[in-house]
């Protein structure tokens, strides 16, 4: 677990590229189990699973398991918290969570899951990595209704040479 917190760190701080966005791969999901999120005056928890197969081919994009778990401030809003991957896939890979402050648009949790894999398979400049990321709203539950599971559709962000 340090490892993967440690590698996600440093994935975070390395790359000075602005990414890009590139299109969402087709038909790459990923899958959320257990969800649950409750809020109290003093802020919101949240804790889910997430996996992701194993997707397309040259290269592939990596498999993944984890658990989340996070809080947030008062206001709705909460910094990237790293997740807990639970397979033993390859190291060069994390998984980080947040929730986004609720706008004038809605209610609900606002949630942000980022996949970061450092791509040792491609040329890409040194410390880059590929991000998928993807953004949904789902409902406070905690209280009042069991676990929910869902799907979320990444985005995919590259990094520019």
């Amino acid at each position: 677990m340090l490892f993967n917190v440690l590698a996600v760190a440093t994935l975070l701080t390395s790359v000075s590229a602005s990414p890009i966005l590139a299109n969402p791969p087709p038909g790459y999901i990923w899958d959320v189990v257990a969800w649950e999120a409750g809020c109290s005056r003093g802020g919101c928890v949240y804790s889910f699973n997430i996996t992701g197969r194993e997707f397309g081919s040259d290269p592939a994009v990596p498999a993944f398991s984890a658990r989340c778990l996070g809080s947030s401030d008062a206001l709705g809003g909460s910094l990237l918290t790293p997740c807990g991957i639970n397979d033993e896939g390859l190291g060069n890979r994390g998984v980080l969570s947040q929730l986004l402050p609720v706008d004038e648009h809605g209610t609900g949790a606002h949630l942000s899951v980022h996949y970061r894999v450092t791509r040792t398979d491609i040329p890409v400049p040194e410390g880059s990595f590929y991000s998928y990321t993807a953004n949904t709203t789902a409902p406070y539950n905690q209280f009042s209704a069991p676990p929910m599971s869902f799907t979320m559709s990444p985005e995919l962000l590259l990094p520019m040479a």
